[in-house]
């Protein structure tokens, strides 16, 4: 089983993203491991690291997961994944995203918080890129 495409839009979908790199398989297959540089923050110039291994795809259920293993978020986490699952609608589809971690130490404030709203702006450029495409293409 492959990932699906959106692998392929992740520099015109994923603006945060400054650069990626598959370190192992092909960035598509179950446990192709990738590297992405990243910013929180539009206006910041400090970029991020995660190394993530693609742990799970489940074209049934139209889902991909992610398993951090290395980076930024890694320092913060005993364990982190991340996985998306689309659903289609009449009119569209609806996206998913869950966040399973394991913290290192208990603090008042979350340092996942800040990626809430990547998330959501993720989600959302990711909706308009994919209506550009579909209506370029009919």
């Amino acid at each position: 089983m492959n990932a699906p495409p959106l692998m392929d839009h992740k520099s015109t979908a994923f603006p945060l993203y400054k650069n990626s790199k598959v370190l192992q398989g092909d960035g598509k297959s179950l446990g192709s491991v990738i590297q992405w540089s990243y910013v929180i923050d539009a206006k910041s110039d400090q970029y991020l690291e995660v190394k993530a291994k693609l742990s799970e795809v489940d074209d049934e259920k139209r889902s991909v997961t992610f398993t951090i293993i290395g980076g930024d978020l890694s320092k913060m986490h005993k364990s982190l994944a991340s996985k998306v699952c689309v659903t289609p609608k009449s009119n569209g589809s609806m996206v998913k995203w869950s966040i399973i971690y394991e913290k290192l130490i208990e603090v008042d404030s979350h340092p996942l918080d800040p990626y809430l709203e990547i998330f959501a702006g993720i989600t959302s450029k990711f909706y308009a890129h994919f209506q550009k495409a579909r209506m370029t293409t009919h």
